[in-house]
């Protein structure tokens, strides 16, 4: 394993468009991801800020076909998802908060326990370190989440209001995941 010729060769894409739906790094994070990366022992693989998404999936739900009508990193309100909700798929359509998430490649396994602790004291439940021959990684997810179909051929399956109370919900998990996020990024700035 040679960790500064593979953090070189990571970092050198990191900018560049990437294989997401997004296409490249959310914006929620680049101070949070520049400030791992600059660091000796540390470089980030993969991150997401966490989003809400309204994605059309097959009843297969395999996830490269389905359909992604909607995705947000920021919070969001009824006025952006109104005519999609309004003219729903024949597919089901799932509403989704998710989590952010962070791949972080650690030179040794004591940086990596590091990171796991920095990110358990500020409430990232599920961190943990996996290792394989090439590489020593920790990923750290948030719990807040949340997932539910809201509308199936062609038709919605909940009111408006029950939405508005999906998009609220989710916007409070958004704030705290961003919470996180953000006292997270206090530990490795000290």
């Amino acid at each position: 394993m040679d960790f500064d010729k593979d953090k070189k060769e990571c970092l050198d894409k990191l900018y560049l468009p990437d294989k997401s739906k997004k296409g490249n790094v959310d914006d929620a994070i680049i101070d949070l991801i520049d400030d791992l990366n600059k660091t000796e022992d540390y470089y980030t693989t993969s991150s997401c800020a966490g989003r809400i998404v309204l994605i059309a999936v097959p009843k297969i739900r395999k996830k490269h076909e389905a359909e992604w009508l909607f995705v947000s990193h920021d919070p969001i309100t009824v006025d952006k998802i109104q005519e999609i909700i309004t003219n729903p798929p024949e597919l089901k359509l799932w509403f989704k908060q998710e989590s952010p998430i962070f791949h972080v490649a650690c030179r040794t396994i004591e940086a990596a326990q590091d990171i796991v602790d920095k990110a358990k004291h500020v409430g990232f439940k599920r961190a943990g370190i996996m290792c394989s021959r090439k590489r020593i990684i920790v990923e750290m997810c948030g719990t807040e989440s949340m997932e539910t179909i809201i509308a199936e051929k062609n038709k919605l399956l909940c009111s408006k209001e029950y939405i508005e109370s999906l998009i609220q919900e989710a916007n409070i998990k958004m704030a705290t995941s961003r919470d996180k996020m953000n006292a997270f990024h206090k530990q490795i700035k000290n």
